[in-house]
């Protein structure tokens, strides 16, 4: 199993996903391939497939990073909430 802490793996993890955030910017998401990301990227086939399944599981995972971030800032601005009504009652507070 690879080491999630390998600077190694953290930069290009990175460069693979700054690479598909950028043809994200210039095209339709159905029209960009893994080679698309590859060339941007500057990587092998091999190096993106030791990373992610496909295209489909680079976004979902960049997705989930995105609201893990935002999950994390809202708890540190309002606290966290184990359920709904907690939520729900702190932002009536608010209004």
């Amino acid at each position: 199993m690879e080491d999630r802490r390998d600077l190694r793996i953290i930069k290009t993890r990175m460069n693979i996903k700054n690479a598909f955030i950028q043809l994200l910017r210039e095209n339709d998401f159905n029209t960009i391939t893994v080679q698309n990301i590859l060339d941007r990227a500057l990587i092998n086939r091999k190096t993106f497939y030791n990373h992610y399944q496909d295209k489909y599981d680079l976004a979902e995972q960049l997705i989930q990073e995105f609201f893990n971030e935002c999950t994390s800032f809202f708890e540190l601005r309002t606290g966290h909430f184990d359920d709904m009504e907690n939520f729900l009652n702190y932002m009536n507070k608010k209004i």
